[in-house]
């Protein structure tokens, strides 16, 4: 049973590597993100949970860092189905690897159904099933709510992928780059009338563009002057909060 879930999970590793993008200036688009997380998209669905059952015990080698990142502790948890709660209660966590809440069950866990009428609170955060509008297309993903005023409502998205491990001619300076988990994380607004989640743009000018125009002045220097990173979330909340003290 080890050599199998070993033999299974270094399958996934391997298919996760030969599509990870690297980061920094090239930062993987949020299209080839998905790419990457849809090649690991292999469980199957019933009318509320999934229907296989997996160890949660699977042995990451102790060289591969970040791997707080996909073996997050589970959380008390509630979920609903239409905003009506299911009379029982879960462990649960998110898991950006493989975009699904897992159900903690003893040593197994099964994940939550990918439904848009399916929405779970994992501790005090709440995730959301939604279509997700890129720059180039539309897609389904889990967010997480991460801030609200009365005018907007901001979720985050937390994406997961595997880097292999990079050996270098060693030198003083150039040394081998470890395996490792990278996360990624984008800012998506609700646009209600349409049901999807817009991501938040990166660039000023867009990102300002988003403000009715009576506002894009103030916004504009409100961002000069602070430095805003539209890539941060405490930078981001700043600036809405300003929002709302001109509406």
């Amino acid at each position: 049973m080890k050599k199998r879930t070993s033999l299974f999970f270094g399958c996934l590793l391997f298919s996760l590597c030969t599509n990870a993008q690297p980061s920094g200036p090239n930062k993987p688009t949020p299209e080839q993100l998905s790419n990457i997380r849809l090649t690991n998209d292999y469980r199957k669905i019933t009318p509320y949970f999934s229907q296989n059952t997996t160890a949660l015990s699977f042995s990451y080698d102790h060289e591969i860092l970040n791997t707080k990142f996909v073996k997050k502790p589970f959380k008390p948890g509630t979920i609903f189905y239409e905003g009506i709660i299911i009379n029982q209660e879960y462990d649960l966590r998110y898991n950006g690897l493989t975009d699904e809440i897992e159900i903690a069950n003893n040593n197994l866990f099964k994940s939550v159904q990918k439904n848009i009428r399916i929405s779970c609170l994992i501790g005090s955060s709440k995730y959301i099933y939604v279509k997700i509008k890129n720059k180039k297309k539309s897609e389904m993903s889990y967010l997480k709510e991460v801030y609200s005023n009365e005018s907007i409502v901001l979720y985050e998205r937390e994406v997961i992928i595997f880097k292999k491990a990079i050996s270098k001619v060693k030198t003083y300076t150039n040394k081998d780059t470890p395996a490792r988990f990278v996360k990624f994380l984008s800012y998506y607004t609700m646009n209600k009338e349409k049901h999807e989640a817009t991501l938040v743009p990166n660039n000023t000018k867009r990102f300002i563009d988003r403000f009715k125009k009576e506002h894009q002045n103030n916004i504009e220097i409100f961002i000069k002057e602070n430095k805003i990173n539209l890539e941060r979330l405490d930078d981001l909340k700043l600036v809405f909060n300003y929002y709302k003290t001109q509406v």
